[in-house]
């Protein structure tokens, strides 16, 4: 151990006045602390969120349309006795659809619960329209019947205007 010694110590004789001697910088040991930090990841800020809210917001409208879309029943242009009440009953049918189309256009955050729950009514008026139907498929097509198929579709027109 002390030949261990005795080489360090004349290692350091042989370099005595080679040693660095001058003051380091300002900010030196910050930034050099600064070095051994991780880098920060950037999460890309306002850019992604936005794109990945626009995206579940595209997703969710072509999942609610595509099920709209499966659970309106579409009635064989046969269905009707009378080239008129096809006609009428046509008439209705894309006049509803395009106040749902509008309806659908001004949903946002603040108006989202409003239309939300007109579209559950909108629901029970369809669950009353297919009642109608079964009763025109049983009883054929009388003024009655069709008389409760306006009303139906004039109470949808009326509650989303």
């Amino acid at each position: 151990m002390s030949s261990d010694k005795n080489t360090l110590d004349k290692l350091f004789e042989k370099f005595e006045n080679q040693w660095d001697i001058y003051e380091l910088p300002p900010g030196h040991e910050e930034r050099f602390l600064n070095k051994l930090q991780p880098p920060k990841k950037n999460k890309g800020g306002y850019l992604n969120w936005f794109l990945s809210a626009a995206a579940v917001l595209v997703i969710g409208f072509g999942a609610y349309f595509t099920l709209q879309d499966s659970n309106q029943t579409k009635e064989p242009a046969g269905a009707f006795a009378s080239d008129e009440s096809m006609e009428a009953h046509d008439y209705f049918a894309s006049v509803v659809e395009q106040e749902l189309r509008v309806l659908q256009s001004k949903k946002n955050e603040l108006t989202k619960p409003l239309i939300d729950d007109a579209l559950e009514q909108m629901n029970l008026f369809e669950a009353d329209y297919q009642l109608i139907l079964q009763e025109f498929n049983k009883n054929g097509e009388t003024k009655q019947i069709f008389r409760a198929l306006v009303l139906n579709f004039q109470a949808r027109i009326q509650f989303l205007e």
